[in-house]
C-alpha cells in the first residue's frame, strides 16, 4: 500500500510538470549557417478574447499557449489578434539571422524578442504598419551562440486568413533569396507592362469598332488586374 501511494504521488507530480516541460523542450537548434529553417510546424499560439493583449500579458501566459497540430499554418479568419511563440538557440558561428513570414496580406505583423526575460528587440510590421521594408514581414535578429531566445509575434488581419508560414534564415541566404525574388517580381511585372502597352497599341488600331473594342480593353484589363492580385497574395505563401 505504501508502494502504491509512493507512485500515486510521483504520478501526479508529472502530471503537473508536463505542461512547462512541454515548453521547455521548445526549442529550435540554428546549426545549418546556409539552410533555411521552416518553424511552421513547432509554433506555439494562443487567441486573444475580450481585449488586446500586450507582449507582458503573453510573457505571462505563456503555460497558456498551444501547440498547432497541423503543419498548415492557416488559422483562418479572425476579428480578434493571435499570438504566436517559437524558441531557438544558435548553436552555430553564424550571428546575424533573419525571421521572416511569407505571406504579405497581413494587416499588422509584431515581433518581440525575449532574451532571459525582457524584450530586446521588436518591430511593428504589416500592411497596415510602416516600419516593414521587404515585400512579406521580415526582422533580423543577432543571436549570440548558445543563448536561447524567444519570439512572440502578434498577428491581426481583418482582409485575409491569419496565415503565417514563419522561417528563419541566415543573413547571407536571406539577401540572396531577396534578389532572385525582387528580379523575378520585376520580370513578372514587366511582362504584364509590356502586355498593357501591346493591347493598349491594338486598342487604338481598332477604335472604329468602337462598342466591342471597348468590351475587349475592359475584359483585358479585368484579366490583368486578376492575375496581379490573386499572384501576389497566393504565391507568397509556399
Amino acid at each position: 500500500m505504501h508502494l502504491i501511494r509512493v507512485l500515486l504521488f510521483f504520478f501526479c507530480i508529472a502530471v503537473l510538470t508536463l505542461p512547462s516541460y512541454a515548453h521547455a523542450q521548445h526549442i529550435e537548434q540554428l546549426f545549418d549557417e546556409e539552410a533555411t529553417l521552416n518553424l511552421s510546424d513547432s509554433l506555439y499560439f494562443l487567441l486573444e478574447t475580450d481585449y488586446q493583449l500586450t507582449i507582458s500579458d503573453v510573457a505571462r501566459r505563456r503555460n497558456d499557449f498551444l501547440i498547432h497540430p497541423h503543419g498548415n499554418p492557416n488559422f483562418g479568419f479572425s476579428d480578434t489578434g493571435m499570438w504566436l511563440l517559437t524558441s531557438v538557440v544558435n548553436v552555430s558561428n553564424q550571428k546575424s539571422w533573419v525571421f521572416s513570414i511569407n505571406f504579405s496580406q497581413l494587416d499588422s505583423v509584431d515581433f518581440y524578442v525575449v532574451q532571459d526575460g525582457k524584450v530586446i528587440q521588436q518591430s511593428h510590421q504589416g500592411k497596415a504598419q510602416i516600419e516593414q521594408r521587404f515585400r512579406v514581414p521580415t526582422l533580423r535578429v543577432d543571436i549570440p551562440s548558445g543563448v536561447p531566445i524567444d519570439l512572440y509575434i502578434r498577428v491581426e488581419s481583418r482582409s485575409s486568413s491569419l496565415i503565417t508560414p514563419l522561417r528563419i534564415q541566415p543573413e547571407p541566404t536571406h539577401d540572396s533569396y531577396y534578389q532572385i525574388d525582387s528580379m523575378l517580381w520585376g520580370l513578372f511585372y514587366g511582362g504584364l507592362f509590356i502586355l498593357a502597352i501591346y493591347n493598349l497599341a491594338l486598342f487604338f488600331r481598332r477604335k472604329g469598332e468602337k462598342p466591342s473594342c471597348l468590351c475587349w480593353l475592359y475584359f483585358r484589363c479585368h484579366f490583368m488586374a486578376i492575375c496581379v492580385g490573386r499572384t501576389h497574395t497566393h504565391s507568397v505563401y509556399k
